[in-house]
């Protein structure tokens, strides 16, 4: 860092001197897009054969060397170039649902007492019974998540997985992992990548489920990419993910969890992405550069 520093101070100096012997000027133009390679090889190519373009990459900065002619062409080309990006909101909806087969046993009935006499007759009818009763248990849970566009961010699907054992396994099968491996404590995840396609409205989509969990050796990880699903959707609209992908027979296990009682919960996941638009940033103004910075 300090080297960096250095050639900067060494650079603007030699700057100011230029600017002196052939009218060249140092301007400073601060950067608010995420492409700045992009940038810079348009500003270098309009900054003529004697501009020189440095990416001041800690101070968020694009140093510029070139005549004033050259300076009005790359202001505009940073005008419209350097933009921020913009973010994408993902709400995010997890119904959990579980049924139970609640089952009751017991007898019914009663009886008749007659005394005749000295003699106690007794009728008496008793009958077993047993009631089974299916109940369904449910609540959704909410997320949200933001990210930039092209960004990434992690939906938790659960701390604990029931499934562990067959989604190891799976990952052995299908080439994820080279040996045999026992897991402990495995959780899982999707991967959530989003990028808005143009200006809008359509966003790009892509989901990459992981388990995670301990093994002797330490933390082990199975990113199942080739399990990858990606979609295009509108902003502000509702997608099932569940029914997005041909790998059923993967994801009816992977999108199961547990209760804090220990008993297994369906989950059914739906992402709503919605393109957020920055309030504006500044203009991005050149000011100039002076020999000592």
């Amino acid at each position: 860092m300090k080297l960096l520093t250095y050639a900067l101070l060494a650079w603007g100096s030699l700057g100011f001197v230029a600017m002196a012997q052939d009218g060249r000027v140092m301007q400073a133009y601060p950067l608010y897009t995420r492409d700045a390679a992009a940038l810079i090889s348009m500003v270098e190519a309009v900054s003529g054969t004697d501009g020189r373009v440095i990416y001041d990459k800690p101070n968020g900065r694009l140093l510029v060397l070139a005549t004033a002619d050259a300076q009005v062409d790359v202001a505009d080309v940073i005008r419209q170039l350097n933009v921020p990006p913009v973010n994408v909101r993902i709400e995010v909806a997890v119904e959990e649902s579980k049924q139970e087969q609640l089952v009751a046993m017991g007898v019914e009935g009663g009886a008749d007492v007659v005394i005749v006499e000295d003699t106690v007759n007794v009728d008496a009818s008793v009958r077993p019974y047993a009631q089974r009763r299916s109940d369904r248990h449910g609540r959704t849970t909410r997320q949200t998540l933001l990210l930039q566009s092209g960004g990434e961010a992690t939906l938790h699907i659960g701390e604990e997985v029931p499934n562990a054992d067959w989604l190891v396994q799976y990952g052995i099968n299908q080439g994820y992992m080279m040996r045999a491996l026992e897991l402990r404590e495995v959780g899982a995840i999707l991967r959530v990548q989003a990028r808005v396609i143009g200006e809008g409205p359509l966003i790009s989509l892509k989901l990459t489920p992981e388990i995670t969990g301990l093994a002797d050796g330490g933390k082990e990880t199975i990113q199942f990419t080739r399990l990858s699903t990606d979609i295009t959707v509108q902003d502000g609209q509702t997608v099932d993910i569940g029914g997005l992908t041909e790998n059923s027979e993967f994801y009816s296990r992977f999108l199961v969890g547990m209760d804090r009682n220990g008993k297994r919960r369906s989950l059914a996941i739906t992402v709503t992405p919605r393109i957020e638009r920055p309030a504006g940033a500044p203009v991005p103004t050149p000011t100039a550069v002076s020999a000592g910075e």
